[in-house]
């Protein structure tokens, strides 16, 4: 979708872009096909280790280069196979239900691997890379990347192998989580690894990323630093040729470098994945007065929200939730302008575009006098500094976590806590990196986001079981720590429930809860905003956690 804000730049800091995008005006109309495609991107993963938790953006565009997922969701929102050759369902005998020898029962489902799939090397892709990376994800650990779903897999031979699904779920056949791991060149090192740690730190992909037999996907690792990553064409990629001989990542740090970049044709396009600054995107599009490039702004699952430690006594009072959430102008984006193109209000954690989305909730609208009325009832007044304070004396006054190393998550973090102040509650910022924290609750507060498929497994998010603890391994991705009787049977029987209008219904009623309950503080549903040469095709944004680069090989620069 291309849309245009106004032919004028920004005062001051669109006079700069302007002045950029004028030397891109004067450009040759005609480009040669490039044989090196420049991608700019806000963040880059550190590691190109295709398993483990955090799963984040970055390492999702990365992984759709070099190392796929077994299924995906295709563009159309619809599960597909990625490296198996057809989907296996209940429906077509590929999956069936049985009952183990506890008497539990469970799903075995049966995948073939497509059988022209071989390492970078030239080793072929089997069933060995199958398992030996459940076996890794299993020993690491870390939420939904450490495929608790999953008994073990039973090999047949070289292409067929059979999961064991550890119960009857609706999501048994969906393993965009499940991402191999060459046994042929890691297995002896994780063998000879005292322990999990050990292993990846002595892992080829930490120590040398540019290795052969790393890669399965169209792409391998050419070179991985912390600015840029460039990949290079994998010799054995046996599927549909991509365009480019190699494609370079560029880490770029604000709109200022990006619309440099283009000017001086040091980039090519820029990817929405990994998150850009909506405001510095509709003052680029302004300035490109000769309409060289496509602007795509994609609405997505891509959720900016604030999870409340609920083992707070303080922000346990669920009137000190509601008066927090009530004194936030929502939604929060950073920009007026890009809350002009965020989705509504955020009324659950799903957005209006998902199919689960329950239209009867009410939105919760900004409305500091009630939210004022809430505190005073729950015992807080204004103490001489305007922050509210009880009659023990404890102050409403929290630590809110973010990795704010861009620009737009500063922002938002800091629009909170000049809100949430007016409403005498004190937020210091803590500028703290997510896989550190989340997984043993240490925060009182923590924003992020979250980009979803299109219908996930809800009782890991907010079920009990997806508390995060010592007893558990610290999995599950339950951060608020809610722990509600009715949201536990309910997320419970959206696990198991496979007929799709009783799974609407047990959506729509999680949903309410979550309104009722607040475990988390619903910020926006924001787009992916993608910057693309007008000569350019195949790159179609799926409003998804599946990134663009799963369809690389259909992109061109003609």
């Amino acid at each position: 979708m291309r849309q245009r804000w106004g032919a004028a730049c920004p005062f001051l800091i669109g006079l700069v872009l302007c002045s950029m995008f004028g030397q891109i005006s004067h450009a040759e109309e005609a480009r040669p096909t490039a044989s090196v495609l420049r991608v700019a991107v806000s963040r880059l993963p550190q590691t190109a280790f295709p398993i483990g938790a955090p799963r984040t953006p970055e390492a999702g565009y990365l992984r759709g280069f070099i190392g796929r997922s077994l299924t995906i969701y295709d563009k159309s929102w619809a599960v597909a196979c990625a490296l198996c050759t057809e989907l296996p369902t209940l429906e077509n005998g590929g999956a069936r239900i049985v009952t183990r020898a506890d008497g539990s029962k469970g799903i075995d489902v049966t995948f073939e691997l497509a059988s022209n799939l071989e390492w970078d090397d030239g080793v072929p892709v089997t069933t060995a890379d199958v398992a030996f990376g459940i076996e890794i994800a299993h020993k690491l650990g870390g939420g939904a990347a450490a495929l608790p779903n999953i008994l073990d897999a039973v090999i047949q031979d070289d292409h067929r192998f059979t999961l064991r699904i550890s119960s009857v779920r609706f999501d048994y056949n969906r393993m965009e989580d499940l991402f191999l791991l060459p046994a042929h060149r890691e297995k002896a090192l994780f063998d000879s690894s005292a322990t999990p740690a050990d292993y990846l730190a002595r892992s080829l992909y930490a120590t040398d990323p540019t290795a052969a037999g790393l890669s399965y996907s169209p792409f391998k690792v050419g070179k991985l630093a912390r600015d840029e990553i460039l990949l290079t064409r994998n010799p054995h990629w046996n599927g549909k040729r991509p365009s480019f001989d190699q494609i370079l990542l560029r880490k770029f740090d604000n709109i200022e470098a990006v619309a440099a970049d283009l000017a001086a044709k040091r980039v090519d396009m820029v990817a929405g994945e990994t998150g850009l600054d909506l405001t510095g995107i509709f003052q680029l599009e302004a300035a490109d007065k000769n309409s060289a490039y496509n602007f795509v702004y994609k609405s997505t699952l891509q959720y900016g929200h604030i999870d409340i430690n609920l083992s707070n006594p303080l922000l346990a009072d669920k009137r000190v939730r509601r008066a927090m959430l009530l004194s936030l102008d929502r939604p929060i984006t950073g920009d007026v302008r890009e809350r002009m193109a965020a989705d509504e209000v955020p009324r659950s954690f799903l957005p209006p575009a998902s199919p689960n989305f329950d239209p009867t909730i009410a939105s919760t609208p900004y409305d500091p006098v009630k939210a004022a009325a809430l505190l005073d009832a729950a015992g807080f007044a204004r103490g001489s500094d305007g922050i509210r304070v009880d009659s023990q004396g404890r102050r409403l006054a929290f630590r809110l976590a973010a990795q704010v190393d861009w620009d737009l998550a500063q922002r938002i973090v800091e629009t909170v806590k000049d809100q949430l102040r007016n409403a005498g509650i004190e937020i210091t910022l803590e500028n703290k990196r997510l896989g550190e924290i989340l997984p043993k609750r240490q925060f009182d507060l923590v924003f992020y986001t979250w980009i979803n498929a299109p219908e996930f497994l809800l009782e890991p998010v907010y079920g009990k079981s997806g508390i995060p603890s010592a007893g558990n391994g610290y999995r599950g991705l339950n951060f608020p720590g809610f722990d509600n009787g009715e949201m536990n049977s309910t997320v419970s029987a959206l696990t198991a429930e496979m007929d799709p209008a009783k799974r609407l219904l047990l959506w729509r009623r999680a949903q309410q809860i979550y309104a009722e309950e607040i475990p988390a503080l619903p910020l926006s549903f924001g787009p992916m905003e993608y910057i693309l040469p007008v000569t350019m095709t195949g790159v179609e944004p799926t409003g998804h956690m599946i990134p663009t680069s799963y369809w690389v090989e259909d992109w061109k620069l003609h």
